[in-house]
């Protein structure tokens, strides 16, 4: 890739570049050129073109055909001592072009340079400029000074039909006063109907000065000041700058407005603005007042407020809060989401209560429908089976001891398990049951406890609301002979204290606490019986023991 770069300083002095070729020309025309022939490699060339101090106005016809970006071309005009004044054309490539340069004393500097690799290059074919002196210009004009026109004057032209007409382009040093013999600005337009205008071949653009006679558009008094396009009805509408003359900053305004519809726009210096219509943004035809197709943004600590200038009566405000970074949705009392289909869909009450169905929540949170046989809430969801999720759903509250609530496990839009919760016959005597695979029920806790209806698996299982059976072993205990318990069982074919297989069954159970005792209690017994039989046996030995030493 090649580099070059070029600096050149406003203030540098041509003459002092001797080290590159330089050619003079002193003559009011003629040719400067660099053919194809010539064109090589590393050029570095000054053309010095004095045309005389009669012949002011210099011109240059230039056409380049060379390597962009890297075969520069450049046209200096300079003072009497050959000092920089401007750069007027700094070019490479292939285009075609006609200059004056900006001096005006007849000089100028042509400077062209090549990079490295030109030799070996096809397609190119250096440059021609053509330069001549005209005693009047051509396309450009040059005022220096203050000027004041009060009449005709053709500048480029013949006849003319305006106080001033110019063809070709003009350049004003100075200021220009029209209706003004004292111009205090670049360009001054005086009077109390002056206007300024800007006129195409069907319409115009108009910036006067009204003289209230309903011309302009209808709010426009004296001293008011009017842009005012041509239209169909006599230019009835415009802009209109309102700028009275009072102490301070005033009520200075800026307005659009036009004769059917009055004032459409009015900005006013104290940083308000008036708009009697509809505003569109990034949408031509709005259909309300705001009408915005695209995003809005609020700054840090800035409001978006809609019932209240300020946080206090009945308001929504959308504010974020730049220092801490936290966004709010403020309201008072109370904010409703509401659908065209269903009415209110979810309400928050001012005390922090949240609805969903429900305009009154009951609570924190809330969710109003009271239909049964209905999903009312969704906790978590399952990618598998689309339809696997755990939730809450609702049921009739007839017949009673039938379930009214369920928390319910849903696989593959299947019930796979659930908590269901069942009213009573009355208010007092509800229960809960656990359903597994389908509907199985394997637990129910009611008034009573808990019922099992499977089997029970633990490594521990502690009872703590039982008497326990030490009291056997008082004194005051009557054990029954074995004679009598011996009686009792053939008679009631169980133990005393016992119950029997029917009593069991006819109460749905037994109470394995009590059991517990009892059957500790069975063991206790026994335990005397085995010491009695023991003490009768020792004394037996004894005896035996007696008669064998005789």
């Amino acid at each position: 890739m090649k580099n070059r770069i070029i600096s050149l300083c406003a203030g540098l002095c041509i003459v002092g570049l001797l080290q590159a070729q330089t050619t003079t020309l002193n003559q009011t025309s003629g040719t400067i050129s660099i053919s194809q022939s010539q064109y090589v490699n590393n050029m570095d060339r000054y053309w010095y073109i004095d045309a005389g101090s009669n012949s002011e106005f210099l011109q240059m016809e230039i056409d380049i055909n060379t390597e962009l970006g890297y075969d520069l071309l450049s046209v200096y005009s300079v003072d009497d001592n050959w000092e920089i004044i401007s750069t007027d054309l700094f070019i490479s490539g292939s285009q075609s072009i006609h200059i004056a340069p900006s001096g005006h004393n007849g000089k100028a500097v042509i400077h062209f340079t090549s990079d490295g690799s030109v030799n070996g290059m096809s397609g190119y074919g250096g440059f021609n400029i053509f330069f001549y002196c005209t005693q009047h210009v051509m396309s450009d004009s040059y005022v220096s000074g203050n000027a004041y026109i009060d009449g005709s004057l053709r500048v480029g032209t013949y006849p003319n039909s305006q106080n001033l007409q110019v063809t070709g382009n003009s350049y004003f040093t100075g200021k220009v006063g029209i209706g003004a013999t004292t111009s205090t600005a670049n360009l001054e337009v005086y009077g109390n109907n002056a206007n300024f205008v800007v006129r195409g071949s069907t319409t115009r653009l108009e910036i006067g000065v009204p003289s209230c006679n309903g011309y302009y558009a209808p709010t426009a008094v004296p001293g008011d000041v009017v842009l005012r396009p041509l239209g169909m009805v006599n230019g009835r509408f415009g802009l209109i700058f309102n700028l009275p003359t009072i102490t301070g900053d005033g009520n200075s305004t800026i307005k659009f407005s036009d004769s059917k519809n009055g004032d459409l726009l009015i900005l006013r210096n104290n940083k308000t603005a008036y708009l009697n219509g509809k505003l569109g943004i990034g949408k031509s035809n709005p259909d309300v007042e705001l009408d915005v197709n695209g995003s809005v943004s609020i700054p840090y600590g800035q409001s978006y407020r809609i019932g209240s200038i300020n946080d206090s009566g009945n308001r929504l405000r959308l504010h974020h809060n730049g220092a801490s970074g936290h966004a709010y949705i403020d309201f008072a009392p109370d904010l409703y989401f509401r659908s065209n289909a269903v009415g209110n869909t979810m309400t928050f009450l001012q005390n922090g209560n949240v609805g969903i169905g429900t305009t009154t929540p009951q609570a924190l949170f809330d969710i109003g429908s009271a239909t049964a046989n209905e999903m009312k809430s969704i906790l978590a969801r399952l990618s598998e089976g689309g339809t696997s999720w755990l939730g809450v759903k609702a049921y009739d509250s007839q017949p009673t001891y039938d379930k009214m609530f369920a928390i319910e496990h849903k696989f593959y839009n299947v019930v796979n398990n659930s908590i269901n919760f069942h009213r009573g016959g009355g208010t007092s005597d509800g229960s809960i049951t656990f359903d597994v695979h389908g509907g199985r029920r394997i637990a129910k806790f009611c008034y009573r406890g808990l019922d099992v209806f499977g089997t029970v698996a633990a490594k521990h299982v502690i009872i703590t609301e039982t008497e326990w059976a030490d009291f056997v072993f008082h004194d005051n205990y009557r054990l029954r002979p074995l004679s009598e318990v011996s009686n009792f069982i053939t008679e009631h074919k169980h133990l005393p204290e016992i119950p029997s297989a029917q009593e069991v069954k006819a109460s749905e159970g037994v109470d394995l606490g009590e059991m517990q005792t009892k059957l500790l209690q069975k063991i206790e017994e026994l335990t005397l019986y085995l010491i009695e039989q023991d003490n009768k046996i020792q004394t037996l030995e004894a005896k035996i023991q007696e008669l064998e030493n005789k």
